[in-house]
C-alpha cells in the first residue's frame, strides 16, 4: 500500500511505495511528414513517428529503493488523473538531500517497445 502524496494520490514505483510531489506525463506527439511531389498543387503530409510517452514522479522515498538508469521499471498510480500503470525503462534518476533537507527523488519512465501502458482513465 502507497503512502497518500498530493490529493489523495498513491504511488509504487515496482512496489515501492513513494511519496509524489508532483507527476508530469509527457509524450506521443506525432510528427507530420512532408510528402508534397514538386507537381502537387498544395501540400501533402502524413504522420509520422509517434514520440514515446513518457511519466516523470518526483517525491520523497520512503525506502531506499530507486531504479537505475536502464532498468526496467514498473509505476503504478493508483488514483487520480494519471492513474494506471506504466512500465518501460528508467531513462533518469536521482536523488537528492543533505543534512538539514529531507532526502527527493525524481524519477523518469519512458515507454518501450513491446510494453503496454495502461491509464485507468
Amino acid at each position: 500500500m502507497a503512502a497518500t502524496s498530493f490529493n489523495g494520490v498513491t504511488a509504487t514505483i515496482d512496489a515501492q511505495a513513494v511519496l509524489i510531489t508532483s507527476i508530469d506525463f509527457s509524450g506521443g506527439d506525432t510528427a507530420l511528414v512532408d510528402v508534397t511531389a514538386s507537381d502537387s498543387a498544395f501540400r501533402q503530409n502524413i504522420a509520422g513517428l509517434r514520440s514515446p510517452f513518457t511519466v516523470t514522479l518526483n517525491g520523497h522515498s520512503e525506502s531506499t529503493y530507486l531504479p537505475a538508469a536502464g532498468a526496467a521499471t514498473s509505476i503504478v498510480i493508483a488514483n487520480g488523473p494519471l492513474a494506471g500503470t506504466y512500465a518501460g525503462i528508467a531513462t533518469a534518476a536521482s536523488v537528492t538531500g543533505s543534512l538539514d533537507q529531507a532526502v527527493e527523488f525524481s524519477l523518469t519512465v519512458t515507454e518501450d517497445a513491446g510494453t503496454a501502458w495502461t491509464p485507468a482513465g
